[in-house]
């Protein structure tokens, strides 16, 4: 159980990293709101991502307290 956790842990990560790399790359700025669409398939040795979009949404900052 503590073995899938530690994985899940670094999925979570590398997809966080990911993520922000992503955003980064688009030129999209902190605190605007997007959409994030995923599709994906389950592979032998986890998720394949298949397809993915970021789609900027309104040009509102939004503050995380």
């Amino acid at each position: 159980m503590t073995d899938n956790k530690a994985k899940s842990l670094r999925s979570a990560q590398q997809l966080r990293d990911g993520l922000i790399e992503a955003l980064d790359v688009c030129g999209i700025a902190d605190g605007d709101l997007v959409e994030l669409t995923v599709r994906y398939r389950r592979a032998e040795n986890g998720v394949e991502v298949q397809e993915m979009s970021l789609v900027p949404l309104k040009k509102q900052r939004t503050s995380y307290a």
